[in-house]
Formats: C-alpha cells, sequence, structure tokens
C-alpha cells in the first residue's frame, strides 16, 4: 500500500533489493496458476501460492509503470551515472549500476504464469474477485503497459525483443470467461494487442476483434457516456438541475 501510494518514495537500492525477491517469488508460478485455473478443488497450498503471486505480480506491475524510471533501470535503457572516487579506475564501474535482475528472465517467468492463466470455464461471480482473477487482472495491466512501450521508437533491445504472441489466444479466452474490472482490464490490454501491428493478425486470428466489439467496446462506450454525464453536470447548470430531480426521483421510489 505504501509503494502503492508513493511508489518514488523507494529508494534504488531498496528498489533494486525488492526487485531481486519479487523475481525469485515469481519462479515456478505457473504451477500453481495452473491447478487453480483448472477448477475443482484447489489444494490449500496452491491457493496460498496464488495470493502470493498476486502481491508480487501487483508490486512488480507499480514498479515498471507507477515508479518514475523503474521500466527504464530494469530494461537498461536510461543512462547509468554512478559516483565513483578518486581511486576508481578509468573505464570501470560498479556492478551495481546494472539492472537488478535480467529483464528478459523477469518477463518469462511472467508470461509463464500469464499461460497457465486460462480458466477451464467461466468464472463464477463469487470468483470474479478472487486472487486468481485479480492476478490475471494485474497481469493484463502490466502487459499492457509494456505492450505500447515495446511500440516506441526509443523502445530498448530487452523491451522490442519481448514477445506477447504466445499468449495472445489465452488472453482473448480470458477476457470472455472473467468478468466486472478484470474482464475490462484484460480488455483493455487486448485492445494495445490489436493496436500493435506485431499482434494484430494474432488477435484477428483468434476472433478477438469480434469479441472487442462484443464485450469491450460496450464498456469503452458506457465510460465515456459517463464522463460525459459528469462532465455536463460540472459545466451546465441545466444538467445538474435535471440530475438532481433525478436523484430525488429515484429516492422517492425506495
Amino acid at each position: 500500500r505504501l509503494l502503492t501510494r508513493a511508489p518514488g518514495a523507494l529508494s534504488l537500492a531498496r528498489e533494486a533489493q525488492l526487485v531481486r525477491l519479487l523475481h525469485a517469488a515469481l519462479e515456478g508460478g505457473s504451477k500453481p496458476m495452473r491447478a487453480v485455473s483448472k477448477g475443482g478443488d484447489a489444494s490449500a497450498a496452491d491457493q496460498e501460492a496464488i495470493e502470493r503471486l498476486e502481491l508480487c505480480v501487483r508490486i512488480v506491475a507499480v514498479l515498471i509503470t507507477k515508479t518514475p524510471g523503474g521500466l527504464d533501470r530494469l530494461t537498461e535503457r536510461a543512462p547509468r551515472i554512478e559516483e565513483v572516487s578518486d581511486e576508481t579506475a578509468l573505464g570501470t564501474s560498479s556492478s551495481s549500476s546494472a539492472a537488478p535482475v535480467c529483464f528478459r528472465d523477469l518477463s518469462k517467468r511472467l508470461l509463464d504464469i500469464a499461460g497457465a492463466s486460462r480458466p477451464s470455464g467461466h468464472v463464477d461471480p463469487d470468483e470474479a474477485s478472487g486472487p486468481a482473477s485479480r492476478l490475471r487482472g494485474n497481469l493484463a495491466l502490466l502487459f499492457g503497459a509494456l505492450c505500447e512501450a515495446q511500440m516506441g521508437d526509443s523502445a530498448p533491445p530487452s523491451l522490442r525483443e519481448l514477445d506477447f504472441s504466445p499468449i495472445v489466444e489465452t488472453y482473448i479466452d480470458v477476457m470472455r470467461k472473467e468478468r466486472g474490472a478484470v474482464q475490462n482490464n484484460i480488455g483493455v490490454f487486448v485492445t494495445k494487442l490489436a493496436q500493435n501491428p506485431r499482434y494484430k493478425q494474432k488477435v484477428r486470428d483468434a476472433n478477438g476483434m469480434e469479441s472487442l466489439h462484443q464485450i469491450q467496446l460496450p464498456k469503452v462506450e458506457a465510460q465515456k457516456a459517463e464522463a460525459a454525464r459528469k462532465h455536463r453536470m460540472v459545466t451546465n447548470s441545466d444538467a445538474r438541475a435535471a440530475e438532481i430531480t433525478r436523484l430525488k426521483g429515484l429516492k422517492g421510489m425506495d
């Protein structure tokens, strides 16, 4: 929670330490994810593992998408500047200037978990806010940001080499089976995949465009309509009066 509220408050040394811990915690995460996604009675150990994975992925997402310079440091795009003493030989640098973990390896662990996350059936309403669904949604938020970033002209090699192709079909299917806010997060990721020339055809081949029109487009249009309504209430006195009248009418019906 503290990291979410103030992502820039973490020192670089603490950030590096945290990334290394998270990287280690994600290893082998696909196994419990696959067990839980199959449905039925997953073991208590698998359920606990998913709780931990969900927290780890949420923190990774904050470090990459919210922490100033976080993605640049992990992908080694940012110029590395470090203080050196007078005794340091010219042309040498400390190992601390490198990324705390290999971005390719970190990405592979995340993609392995995502690849194992396809639910066997539609997610039940009482499971829509559970740890497995939250994990799918947080992975989608993270991958959406990375998918968008890798299209940039200045994207570093490690980011350009990141390949979402193996999970395109999986996440289109997950979008169809999830609910609520998680489904919306996944829809945003699939939309970004469709906008990326590298994955656009794969989205088409998996009938992802049709699914986006059926599932995501109505959500986007509803969000735009709600934003327009709120804007009218702020800028138009007649609209405010009409809204107050409407709310009074709804209250009278209770």
